[in-house]
């Protein structure tokens, strides 16, 4: 029988053997990674009320976002859910005049609200708690704000002067950069993403073709072009003391990554899934 509390040990015993796909209070489990990591590092000496407890923190785990685990855990229904709240977002940004559209602290927090409703994770800019992501470590404290600021500024002048693409890897490579909080990142990165291919016209808020597009993130290609590029932008980003505005070439495989998932191609796919669905 299911335990009523399990120690960190049985989480990681049970979250990360290897080889399966498995169902337990209506939770499901998917392979992600290579478990090299020990999920005890993650989350410490902590108990847990019930499996599906654990599985929540998990599944809400910045770790997943930075490729560090191998198994993460979805409630049914929430990715749906959560997609529909985003593209709402998205649909209502988009029916600004023009002149109005730009990126805010307070817009950033309320696609990261729609992606996060389910959890208990903050909306807030992360202060002082600090987090790591591989082998790259976010900034703490003010610089979280004044960097996220920097982000929003930056975006707006790119979304206005570089190609669709670019815009929109910059945005997916900068919110997964600074982590201005502390966990729904990746989700909130894709949906700011989406939000700037939606405004060039090359996609729809559409609830199933935005859900299908945080789906594909998850396929073993598409998160090994993913992280690669991230980390290339780190680099690049590094070597020029992050100054702005940095050249769209920082985040080339990014862009060339949005290119594919956004293509008319695989948009008509992504809508062909939502009509069988």
């Amino acid at each position: 029988g299911t335990p009523s509390v399990l120690e960190v040990d049985a989480v990681y015993n049970f979250v990360l053997s290897s080889g399966h796909i498995l169902e337990i209070d209506s939770w499901l489990c998917v392979t992600l990674g290579d478990g090299r990591d020990d999920l005890r590092d993650q989350l410490g000496p902590s108990r847990f009320s019930s499996p599906a407890a654990a599985l929540q923190l998990v599944h809400a785990s910045a770790a997943f976002e930075g490729g560090r685990i191998t198994k993460a855990a979805f409630r049914r229904g929430n990715a749906s859910l959560t997609a529909s709240r985003q593209a709402g977002a998205i649909d209502a940004f988009l029916r600004l005049p023009a002149h109005e559209r730009r990126l805010s602290l307070q817009l950033l927090c309320a696609f990261h609200r729609a992606a996060m409703e389910e959890t208990d994770v903050s909306s807030e800019i992360r202060q002082e708690e600090s987090v790591a992501i591989g082998t790259h470590t976010p900034p703490v404290g003010p610089e979280v704000e004044r960097l996220t600021e920097a982000f929003c500024k930056s975006t707006d002048a790119a979304w206005h002067t570089w190609v669709t693409h670019d815009a929109a890897a910059f945005a997916l490579w900068w919110i997964n950069h600074v982590h201005p909080f502390l966990d729904g990142n990746g989700r909130t990165a894709r949906c700011v993403a989406y939000l700037i291919v939606c405004a060039a016209g090359e996609a729809t808020a559409d609830p199933p073709q935005l859900q299908r597009f945080h789906q594909r993130f998850g396929e073993a290609p598409i998160r090994r072009k993913y992280v690669t590029g991230l980390s290339l932008a780190d680099g690049r980003a590094a070597a020029a003391d992050m100054a702005m505005p940095l050249p769209a070439s920082t985040v080339a495989e990014l862009a060339l990554l949005l290119r594919e998932l956004c293509s008319p191609e695989d948009m008509s796919a992504c809508a062909a899934v939502g009509q069988a669905a």
